[in-house]
């Protein structure tokens, strides 16, 4: 019957539409770093904090700290809030309250922060490992340091994350100081790279966010479990 031939046309032609809008699956993603002071060549497992750690891809890391990695795509886990990615702050911020928005757009992207890590011997693990901080002193006195976070951040879909907000923070020894936390992200669809840039001087922080396509420079930073 005539009519029945042109639904089973038009029914293909829909089809071919949704599978041609569908998204096509990405390669996985090369990355590279260092370990800083690794006790010996070993594997580096990298993890996302999301309700409980979850492991996320593994490294073998060279005698001098350098690994290289394949980032999976998409990852076996996604759920960090976005939120988690303007509380990126440096070492010495003990506690902080911010105000000011946080847009995520599309509101539906998920996202995973890879920010954790375990260094192992055979199969024995001997220390954590944490986004290591590089660390540029500008001026001594009066104070103004620049320290620079780099993480694996990795989004489902194009996106676009910025933050405006003002905050204070008390720091170690409980020195109270103001700050802002600024920047918008581009995320490309796959894996990313979060840039945390921290200004600090002595009348306060600037933490300033960016992103890159670049996987390229993610160090972590190695503390040995207490014996």
């Amino acid at each position: 019957m005539p009519w029945v031939s042109l639904f089973w046309g038009l029914r293909a032609v829909l089809l071919a539409g949704l599978m041609g809008c569908a998204a096509s699956p990405l390669p996985p993603a090369e990355a590279d770093g260092t370990v800083i002071y690794p006790p010996a060549a070993g594997t580096a497992v990298l993890s996302a904090d999301l309700d409980t750690d979850q492991d996320i891809a593994r490294a073998s890391v060279a005698a001098d700290g350098r690994y290289r990695l394949t980032l999976p795509s998409p990852p076996p886990h996604l759920g960090t809030p976005a939120t988690r990615l303007a509380q990126q702050y440096p070492a010495s911020v003990q506690g902080v309250q911010c105000q000011g928005p946080l847009t995520l757009a599309p509101a539906a992207t998920r996202l995973l922060l890879v920010r954790a890590g375990r260094f192992l011997l055979g199969e024995q693990i001997t220390g954590r490992l944490s986004p290591a901080t590089s660390a540029v002193t500008l001026q001594a006195r009066p104070l103004n340091v620049v320290l620079t976070v780099r993480q694996f951040v990795y989004a489902d879909r194009a996106a676009s994350f910025s933050a405006a907000q003002t905050c204070t923070f008390t720091l170690t020894g409980g020195q109270v100081q103001p700050g802002t936390v600024q920047g918008t992200l581009t995320l490309a669809r796959g894996w990313n790279t979060l840039v945390t840039r921290t200004e600090q001087t002595d009348a306060g922080l600037a933490i300033t966010l960016s992103a890159s396509a670049t996987l390229r420079g993610v160090d972590w930073h190695y503390l040995p479990l207490p014996r």
